[in-house]
């Protein structure tokens, strides 16, 4: 066997150009070379050459240009191994045996993906059934007609009985659908049973699905494919396969919140629409988008979760050197219910006119034109990463001015506070074995209580929330910062656990008290249990190995006397809970206020706004704790 470099030239070699680029562009001889329309960007003039005898393309209008290789990775949204081996395959040069493993991982994946098409030929069956009725109803109140449910591939989970009996009758074993993440581990249900189901498809393969409740029934809201060799969610975009031929036009990508949202899009003829599997956007998705696209348009809700998701989002796309702008959407809109309000014009006019996301999020961060001081120095602290994020120098420099003026300090006096913050959000000793119930001074912004969700963004999360003006001793920001160990929980946050799995109808809805607990582990704990696809023993076992801190949340279901409404007495326990974990949350933000009053007073500085916020915290523990 040649080795990699040989087998790279032989591929160029046996390819012929021409023919290659002509599978995906209709070319026309012109002189010694061929022309035809750019497939990378929007032209109605031919301005795309192929060059036989340099093997080289090239285009005079986006300048995209390369030999066999770069026109592959670009048009197919591959790696190199990846355009190698397709490009290997066509002019039959061997890339490389298969070991016995790789034949081993390929006759495994060819079994997953034989179970998800069986899977999906049921779930198309059963949408278009009798007992889907719910499921076509709900789709048709969206704008999702039948012929446009059949086109996008869309299908209803139906029955557990039903669908094991269709896989057993097409060769595919209970213990194959579970390796596929279909099937729940007991083997006893579908993860999709009465669901709305939405394929998942990535380069050409169907690797998934997502699912959605219909009505307020038991369970979560969504569920997605369990992990696989196939499905892994925080990679996968719904919406991808087929949007990618529109994304290498216009070089720009949509991102929306959920399935339906995506559907809506391509229905008002928004073909670049693609959205997040019930997760946050992660930096593998921008690596994926950015195969192909050059921009990236955030449509996402325009609620408080909505702005910080989008927020996030800005930060991870403009790091990887992609421009991002954020479509503004009428209060209480997201692109599904706009479509379906004001029609196709007013979802592309809102896309046309997004504004660069750095100009969006400090316009939101300024709208108040009576802030105090202190709600100031928040706002920029808050927009710090994403200044950090922009790749430009002169356009970040510019940024800096713009917020510099916005605040009412000199550019010199903004960068200097900020690098401070830089500084500070890493403590400056690591703890040896923190105990349960060690504080964690951790100053972050004032929470909203009056919304039923609130978070720190990622952005306040680097630069530590508040602005403040740093202590003069600058002698241990010398040293190297050491990394904190992840906080466990304390008894208060695990006691507040344990009553909320009497009800275990309540776990879709833990995630909204991640956002209020004071340990890593417990948000990420809270976080696992919502998704529901694991088994209680199993979640705790990863996050909680321990068998003393994780058996005392083993209990069985709350048992309630003859006639009690239990819809009511779980909403009652969420309602308790979650004003447990507000006030925790609270108690944790005053006490690290505190230990900042007492480090900046014994630096000498100015502790007047840190006093005036540890009051108003303390204000706010009282009000809730007069609730309780």
């Amino acid at each position: 066997m040649a080795n990699s470099d040989e087998i790279v030239e032989q591929i160029r070699e046996r390819a012929d150009i021409v023919e290659v680029i002509g599978g995906y562009v209709e070319l026309r001889k012109q002189g010694r070379d061929f022309s035809g329309l750019c497939p990378f960007h929007r032209e109605k003039s031919p301005s795309f050459s192929v060059s036989p005898s340099k093997k080289f393309f090239y285009c005079f209008g986006c300048h995209e240009k390369g030999d066999v290789f770069s026109f592959i990775m670009r048009h197919e949204g591959l790696d190199f191994p990846g355009a190698i081996r397709k490009l290997g395959e066509q002019v039959g040069v061997e890339v490389a045996p298969e070991s016995p493993q790789e034949r081993e991982r390929r006759a495994e994946r060819e079994e997953l993906l034989k179970a998800n098409r069986v899977a999906h030929t049921f779930f198309m069956k059963q949408l278009s059934g009798a007992g889907a009725a719910r499921a076509q109803r709900y789709l048709g109140e969206r704008g999702i007609n039948a012929p446009f449910a059949r086109e996008q591939r869309l299908g209803f989970g139906g029955e557990s009985g039903a669908f094991f009996k269709y896989l057993a009758e097409q060769g595919v074993e209970k213990a194959v659908a579970m390796k596929a993440g279909l099937v729940t581990d007991s083997q006893e249900r579908c993860l999709f049973d009465s669901k709305i189901i939405f394929p998942i498809f990535s380069d050409g393969q169907l690797v998934g699905f997502g699912g959605r409740r219909i009505g307020d029934g038991h369970g979560p809201k969504y569920v997605n494919s369990r992990e696989s060799a196939l499905f892994q969610k925080s990679g996968l975009l719904y919406g991808w396969d087929a949007a990618a031929d529109s994304l290498r036009r216009s070089k720009r990508a949509i991102l929306v919140e959920g399935y339906t949202d995506v559907l809506a899009c391509h229905r008002a003829g928004v073909t670049e629409a693609m959205a997040a599997l019930g997760t946050a956007f992660t930096h593998d998705h921008v690596k994926r988008i950015a195969r192909l696209a050059k921009t990236v348009v955030l449509l996402l809700d325009a609620d408080a979760a909505g702005l910080r998701a989008s927020r996030g989002a800005a930060i991870k796309i403009l790091e990887a050197k992609l421009k991002v702008r954020v479509a503004r959407l009428p209060s209480g809109e997201d692109p599904d219910s706009l479509l379906r309000r004001s029609g196709p014009g007013a979802l592309t006019q809102a896309i046309e006119e997004g504004v660069p996301a750095v100009d969006y999020f400090m316009e939101a961060a300024f709208a108040d034109k009576a802030m105090s001081i202190e709600e100031r120095s928040e706002a920029a602290a808050s927009l710090a990463p994403l200044l950090k994020a922009v790749s430009s120098g002169l356009e970040r420099d510019l940024y800096t001015a713009q917020l510099a003026e916005r605040v009412g300090v000199t550019i010199e006096q903004l960068q200097r506070h900020l690098e401070a913050q830089a500084h500070q959000k890493k403590p400056k000793k690591k703890p040896q074995k923190p105990p349960m119930s060690a504080p964690r001074p951790r100053p972050t912004p004032e929470p909203d209580f009056s919304s039923p969700r609130f978070s720190v963004d990622e952005g306040e999360q680097e630069f530590g929330g508040s602005f403040q003006m740093p202590p003069e001793n600058r002698e241990l920001e010398e040293a190297p910062p050491v990394e904190e160990a992840p906080r466990l929980p304390d008894k208060r946050e695990l006691d507040a656990l344990r009553e909320l799995l009497l009800y275990p109808e309540l776990r879709p809805r833990f995630e909204e008290l991640a956002e209020f607990a004071i340990s890593d582990v417990m948000k990420e704990l809270l976080d696992d249990l919502s998704e529901g696809e694991k088994s209680l023993s199993e979640v705790l076992r990863k996050h909680l190995p321990q068998p003393r801190v994780s058996d005392l949340l083993v209990v069985e279901p709350a048992e309630l006397e003859e006639g009690a409404d239990r819809e009511f007495m779980a909403q009652r326990t969420f309602e308790d809970v979650c004003l447990k974990f507000k006030v925790y949350h609270l108690k944790e933000q005053r006490d690290a206020v505190l230990s900042e009053v007492k480090e900046v007073e014994g630096a000498g500085g100015d502790t007047t706004s840190l006093v005036a916020k540890k009051l108003k915290l303390a204000k706010m523990v009282r009000e809730l704790e007069q609730r309780r």
